[in-house]
């Protein structure tokens, strides 16, 4: 049985997981605008990105709506991957290297023949605590210090995959109830260079994410020795 299954038509296009529920992909072939007004709506930026949580014969997916801005955004950029086309490929990329983020379940795209437009990206749900609630929640250094290790983890995997998250911010990053930590917005995943200093870059990048969250000193300086650690080990071939 084949993993994926395509549809195609000259104004529009989706592919989606061979499993998906009939329900949600025929809603989102014939009205993915729908779908997201509908939906609990989590996070709109500029009207540029919805991102809404819906559920449908109790399977509760995340649905992910790229508008172009203005003719002049959809002209520039009509010939490339669309957003939800380019979360699709980097997440399954992901997957297959064992790194932690949801799996997809479909995108769909606006199409005028080659022509790309608005978007719409579905992926499975996550329940849990943001790292940062669940950090500010708990005071406790072991504690802590766990989530900081389970941090660096996904670091390394950045370091191994060649891959940086420009957008780190703590809310992005949630512990399930079994206490795995999972990455749940790639929108801004950059592919870094092979001539880029990498870990200059994860440095930053992880720091950043854990001044975000955590306060104390000792944390912190536990964190930084710890990805110390990660620099320190032989760097795995991706996938």
């Amino acid at each position: 049985m084949d993993r994926f299954l395509r549809k195609e038509q000259f104004l529009r296009s989706m592919v989606h997981v061979a499993n998906a529920n009939p329900s949600l992909v025929d809603r989102l072939w014939n009205s993915p605008d729908d779908v997201v007004e509908t939906g609990n709506r989590l996070v709109e930026k500029r009207c540029v990105r919805t991102t809404v949580r819906m559920t449908i014969d109790d399977e509760i997916t995340v649905v992910k709506r790229h508008r172009e801005r203005s003719w002049r955004h959809f002209v520039k950029r009509c010939f490339s991957k669309s957003r939800a086309e380019k979360c699709w490929l980097d997440t399954w990329y992901l997957i297959d290297n064992g790194y932690p983020t949801p799996h997809p379940i479909a995108f769909r795209e606006n199409r005028l023949g080659p022509l790309r437009g608005n978007s719409w990206y579905v992926y499975e749900y996550v329940a849990g605590q943001t790292f940062k609630d669940a950090a500010t929640d708990n005071c406790n250094q072991r504690l802590l210090r766990d989530y900081v290790r389970k941090l660096v983890d996904i670091w390394e995997l950045h370091r191994d995959l060649g891959i940086n998250l420009t957008d780190g911010h703590p809310a992005n990053f949630i512990v399930d109830a079994t206490g795995k930590m999972w990455v749940i917005d790639l929108d801004k995943l950059q592919r870094l260079h092979p001539w880029t200093d990498t870990e200059a870059v994860l440095r930053k990048s992880f720091e950043r994410t854990v001044r975000g969250v955590i306060g104390d000193r000792l944390v912190i300086e536990f964190a930084m020795k710890k990805l110390d650690q990660v620099f320190a080990k032989p760097q795995r071939k991706a996938a």
